[in-house]
C-alpha cells in the first residue's frame, strides 16, 4: 500500500479524533497559525481575494486562519459530507461563516473560476489528476499553492512534481516538513 496513502489516512484519522474536543481543536488550529501566516503572506493577492482550498477537512484550519488574518473570502471543499458539516460548525464557532464557505465537492468537479489562488491540500487525493485539471482549466492570474513534503521525504512518501504548464514562483518549506509550492500557468 502506498505510503503517501496511509499517512493521508492517519492525518484524517487524527482530525477526527480532535474534532470532537473544542480544546485540542484550538489548539490544533494555533499549532498550524504562523507557519500558514508566514506561508499565505508569501502571495501577494487583492484585498478582495478568492480563496479555494481542495481538501479543507474537518478542522479547516487553512481556512479559519487565513480568514482570520486576511481580508480574502475563502472556499474550503471536501468530499466527506460528514467532515464538511463538522468544517461548517467550526467555521459558524469562530464566527467567520461571512467570510468561510465550507461546501461538499471534488478537486476533479469543482468549479475552478474565479479564484485568485486555488490551494491543494497535502492529504488531497488523486492529487496529480487534480493537478492536471488545474492546470488545464485554470487562466494565467490563478496562483496555485501545492502542499507537499520536503524532499529528503521523497524517499519514504514518493516524488510528487510540478505538472507542465506551470512553473514554480515561490517555495516554502514549513516547520511541519510541509513544502508549499506556488505555481503559476505558463
Amino acid at each position: 500500500m502506498n505510503k503517501r496513502y496511509l499517512h493521508n489516512r492517519l492525518v484524517r484519522f487524527v482530525e477526527k479524533l480532535l474534532e470532537n474536543s473544542r480544546l485540542l481543536t484550538d489548539f490544533y488550529i494555533r499549532f498550524f497559525r504562523k507557519m500558514t501566516v508566514d506561508e499565505f503572506s508569501r502571495v501577494p493577492l487583492p484585498k478582495d481575494a478568492r480563496v479555494l482550498i481542495i481538501g479543507c477537512g474537518s478542522i479547516p484550519h487553512t481556512a479559519i486562519i487565513v480568514a482570520k488574518e486576511k481580508p480574502w473570502k475563502v472556499v474550503g471543499v471536501d468530499r466527506d459530507n460528514e467532515a464538511v458539516q463538522k468544517a461548517r460548525s467550526l467555521v459558524e464557532r469562530y464566527g467567520l461563516g461571512d467570510r468561510v464557505r465550507v461546501v461538499e465537492g471534488d478537486g476533479l468537479s469543482f468549479d475552478l473560476s474565479g479564484y485568485d489562488l486555488v490551494v491543494v491540500a497535502h492529504g488531497v487525493e488523486p492529487k496529480s489528476r487534480i493537478l492536471e485539471r488545474i492546470v488545464e482549466e485554470m487562466d494565467g492570474k490563478t496562483t496555485v499553492l501545492f502542499r507537499t513534503t520536503w524532499d529528503f521525504l521523497d524517499v519514504v512518501y514518493g516524488d510528487e512534481r510540478v505538472p507542465e504548464g506551470l512553473y514554480v514562483v515561490d517555495v516554502f518549506k514549513r516547520p511541519d516538513f510541509i513544502k508549499s509550492v506556488f505555481m503559476r500557468k505558463r
